[in-house]
């Protein structure tokens, strides 16, 4: 996601939230970015 742009939260524990102040543009961003940290994701925890 980071190399994407998307600046996640630092705790596993804290929230997303979407504000007002996101427009169309950034939440397509983080929409984009979704898949390949899915993909990352899922081979760094495949056997």
């Amino acid at each position: 996601m980071l190399d994407a742009g998307v600046y996640l939260p630092p705790s596993a524990f804290e929230c997303w939230f979407v504000s007002a102040a996101h427009d169309d543009a950034a939440v397509e961003r983080v929409l984009a970015a979704l898949p390949a940290a899915a993909r990352a994701a899922s081979a760094a925890t495949s056997g």
